[in-house]
C-alpha cells in the first residue's frame, strides 16, 4: 500500500504564459531552481454581526484570490531563468505585467492556478565562498482548476550563481538585499454585462506604483553626505561571471540610486565594524550579458 505522504522530492512546479487573462493554457516550462512553493488561496469569509446576539448571525464568502511564493536557493543566469525571473518586469503603454499559470502539485495530482501577475521580487547575498546569491518573488493569481499529472520535476540546465562570482561597480560590499515591487491589487467589481467571472473572484489585477529599494552592508564608512542639499545620484551593478561551463555572465543593475540613510555599528566584541545603507532606485535590470 502505497504511503499518503509525500516528502518535497515529489513536488512540481512549471509555469506557462498567457496571451491574456482568462486563457487556459497548459504549463510545461520549468522554473529556476526553486527552494519552495507555497500557495493560499483566500476565501475571505468574514463574520456577519448583528444586535442582540454574541455570535456572527452568517459567515459570508468574500472575494476569492490566491497569494503564492516562491524562494530561489541559488539564482540561475541563462536566458530561460531570466524569463521566469522577469516576468516582475512590466512593458508597453500602458505598462502591462505578463499573464502566466502556474502548475503546481505532486505525483498523485496537480493543479493550475491561471492568470497570474508576478507582484514582486527579491534578491539578496553576501560575502564568502559559499554565500550564494538568492532570492524569492510573490505572485497573485487567479481561478484555481485541476490539471493532469505533472512531469517529475526538471530544472533549466544552467548553473546558479555564487556570491564570489560578482564584481561590483563602485565599491566593495559585505552583503546585499534588493526588491521589486510593483503594488499590484486584486479588485472586484459589481458584475456588468461586460464581466467575465468565474465564481467570486478578483475582476481585475492593475499595476500599481513601481518602486526599488535595497541595502548595502559595508566595511569603509561610505562618503554620502547625508545632510547635503543634493544627495548624489548612483548608478550600481552587480556582474556575476560563472565559474563553470557554461560561462555565462548576467548583471542585476540600478540607476537613479540614492542612500535613505547611513548606520554604523561598533561593536564591543570581536566582530567586525559595518556601516549599512538603505536606499532606493528609479529603475532595476536583470540581464544576460
Amino acid at each position: 500500500m502505497m504511503s499518503s505522504i509525500r516528502r518535497g522530492g515529489e513536488s512540481r512546479a512549471y509555469y506557462i504564459t498567457q496571451a491574456s487573462k482568462g486563457e487556459q493554457v497548459v504549463p510545461n516550462l520549468p522554473l529556476p531552481f526553486w527552494g519552495e512553493v507555497t500557495v493560499r488561496e483566500t476565501a475571505n469569509v468574514t463574520e456577519v454581526r448583528a444586535g442582540g446576539s454574541r455570535r456572527p448571525v452568517e459567515l459570508e464568502e468574500g472575494m476569492f484570490g490566491v497569494e503564492i511564493s516562491v524562494s530561489f536557493p541559488k539564482i540561475q543566469g541563462s536566458a530561460d531563468a531570466l524569463a521566469f525571473y522577469n516576468l516582475v518586469v512590466a512593458s508597453g503603454s500602458p505598462e502591462a505585467l505578463t499573464w502566466f499559470t502556474l502548475g503546481v502539485g505532486d505525483d498523485r495530482g496537480c493543479y493550475a492556478i491561471q492568470d497570474c501577475k508576478m507582484n514582486s521580487r527579491s534578491f539578496s547575498g553576501a560575502a564568502g565562498e559559499a554565500e550564494w546569491f538568492t532570492g524569492n518573488c510573490t505572485i497573485f493569481g487567479g481561478l484555481v482548476r485541476d490539471i493532469s499529472t505533472l512531469a517529475k520535476q526538471t530544472y533549466i540546465d544552467t548553473p546558479g550563481f555564487a556570491m564570489h562570482e560578482a564584481v561590483h561597480s563602485a565599491f566593495e560590499i559585505s552583503r546585499f538585499s534588493s526588491s521589486f515591487e510593483n503594488g499590484l491589487e486584486m479588485i472586484p467589481v459589481v458584475a456588468g454585462p461586460a464581466t467575465s467571472r468565474v465564481s467570486r473572484e478578483w475582476d481585475y489585477m492593475p499595476e500599481g506604483s513601481l518602486s526599488h529599494s535595497g541595502e548595502y552592508g559595508v566595511f569603509v564608512r561610505p562618503t554620502q553626505n547625508m545632510n547635503a542639499d543634493f544627495i548624489v545620484s548612483t548608478a550600481h551593478n552587480l556582474l556575476f561571471t560563472n565559474k563553470a561551463d557554461p560561462y555565462n555572465q548576467i548583471r542585476l543593475s540600478w540607476t537613479g540610486q540614492k542612500a535613505q540613510d547611513r548606520e554604523a555599528r561598533f561593536p564591543g566584541a570581536d566582530e567586525n565594524i559595518e556601516y549599512t545603507v538603505p536606499w532606493l532606485a528609479t529603475d532595476e535590470t536583470l540581464e544576460v550579458v
